[in-house]
């Protein structure tokens, strides 16, 4: 899944990223919008005068900063870019009045006038030397938002992606974890020996004799879950329509093709952006691998899947076989339900041996964790 950063987060968060209590915080900076003056300006009131307590707190300290010429350094947009980040979901407000994102945003113009309208009457009566400062913001009563109801989560991570370049709390796919564990075994990270190994079948196909039919519908079946995108569609030379587009998953992108007579019965039930679950088989015929998608997947379906097999890629540098005497005896030990399939490069070949029947072994986390620390082995995967 990647390293795990949290959102930006005004009373965490430094100018650029930083690390807070073993974490890995976004840093101000890195939000399109944010000036340096303004991170630095809501930086420096919470080192001085401590965390922030809620959204007004903040605009009645950072909000209100100025410069040497008199010009506010934390803007509106700065404001604006923070609540669509998420950064003040972490203040006692929030947690307490449920000041989500979209009641920020539609109080945020008349909160800021009324921080500044407090802020005015302070330094009006600075030079008074019968006013008390304290008494005086005291006779403001407490701002009331007006309530807006909480986004979809989806929308809540487009605004992440729009401000930060990426999701920071959370990921589309985070919903689809149960699914991609059970049933998805073509990623972006494994696509590349997937597309070897189905050149390679294909490969032996065609030196067998194999007929063009043949070669058409072979390969092994994969499933692919991610969010579509850049979804391109071209008119074929046969006047059909023909589509290519991107599946984002949580390591990277992988391209899918949809040939005619698929893309005719799927181009009313895919767009962009929306997410979804494909079998195919891969072409690894090109430079850039291809899912050859032939249907639409069910997600909840797959969460019912149920895992048959243990792959393990090895690397085939071993020359004994006492070498990996160790892996063997560990697979006898952890029996169970699930075949072994063994994949490894010979001459530049990719070659995939199934274990004997006596060699199924159980499928736990626990099984493939320590699996994947045994020396000898690259990459173990389920299917």
């Amino acid at each position: 899944m990647g390293l795990e950063v949290d959102p930006p987060d005004v009373n965490r968060s430094d100018v650029v990223f930083d690390v807070v209590d073993g974490k890995i915080v976004f840093g101000l900076m890195g939000i399109k919008g944010m000036g340096e003056a303004a991170a630095l300006a809501i930086i420096e009131e919470r080192k001085e005068n401590g965390p922030y307590k809620s959204f007004m707190d903040f605009l009645k300290r950072a909000g209100v900063k100025t410069d040497s010429e008199g010009k506010i350094l934390v803007n509106k947009k700065a404001i604006e870019v923070l609540i669509r980040t998420g950064a003040f979901e972490h203040t006692g407000e929030s947690e307490g009045l449920n000041l989500n994102r979209p009641t920020l945003l539609r109080n945020m113009e008349a909160a800021i006038s009324y921080a500044i309208e407090i802020q005015s009457s302070k330094n009006s009566n600075q030079g008074d030397l019968f006013s008390d400062i304290g008494e005086e913001e005291s006779t403001y009563t407490d701002f009331v938002f007006i309530q807006v109801e909480n986004l979809p989560r989806m929308d809540l991570l487009n605004m992440e992606m729009e401000c930060i370049g990426c999701y920071v709390s959370g990921h589309p796919l985070d919903d689809y974890k149960k699914a991609i564990s059970k049933a998805v075994n073509l990623k972006s990270s494994n696509m590349s020996r997937v597309a070897a190994e189905s050149k390679a079948e294909k490969d032996a196909l065609v030196a067998s004799g194999a007929k063009f039919w043949q070669l058409k519908d072979a390969g092994k079946v994969y499933t692919a879950l991610g969010m579509l995108s850049s979804l391109r569609v071209i008119h074929t030379k046969t006047g059909k329509d023909m589509a290519f587009a991107k599946l984002e998953d949580y390591e990277g992108t992988l391209d899918c093709t949809f040939f005619p007579e698929v893309w005719a019965t799927l181009r009313l039930q895919i767009h962009d952006n929306g997410i979804y679950a494909f079998k195919g088989t891969v072409d690894g015929s090109r430079d850039t691998p291809s899912l050859l998608v032939k249907e639409l997947c069910n997600t909840e379906e797959l969460e019912l899947h149920s895992i048959q097999s243990v792959h393990i890629m090895m690397d085939s540098s071993f020359s004994e076989a006492v070498e990996i005497a160790h892996l063997r005896d560990f697979l006898f030990d952890k029996s169970g339900n699930c075949s072994v399939y063994f994949h490894m490069n010979v001459d530049k070949k990719p070659f995939v041996v199934k274990g004997n029947d006596q060699m199924a072994v159980s499928c736990t986390d626990d099984v493939l964790s320590q699996l994947r620390t045994m020396p000898y082995v690259k990459e173990v995967w389920t299917e």
